[in-house]
């Protein structure tokens, strides 16, 4: 996994054996982010900011019917993880 984007877009890459990178682009701070594979979105997710009263945090996703859709919201999950470890 690498990570830049300090100023610009947040950028993560994840390296998948045997099926290449999977590249996710957005803002980590604001929840909102999109995962690519060979340069084509294939999937996004953010945060709902507007849904009170609930436990834990409600998120939204799409993900397109042709990938492999628990690998990618797994990474929506791992993506989150990590942001949440960076900022404490």
């Amino acid at each position: 996994m690498s990570q830049n984007g300090l100023f610009g877009p947040d950028r993560l890459k994840i390296a998948v054996a045997g099926q290449g990178e999977i590249e996710t682009r957005g803002k980590f701070a604001s929840h909102e982010i999109a995962i690519f594979r060979e340069g084509q979105q294939v999937a996004q997710f953010s945060k709902a900011w507007i849904i009170r009263n609930t436990l834990g945090d409600p998120y939204g996703i799409e993900i397109n019917d042709s990938q492999d859709q628990m690998l990618l919201l797994c990474c929506a999950v791992v993506i989150e993880e990590i942001h949440d470890l960076q900022t404490g």
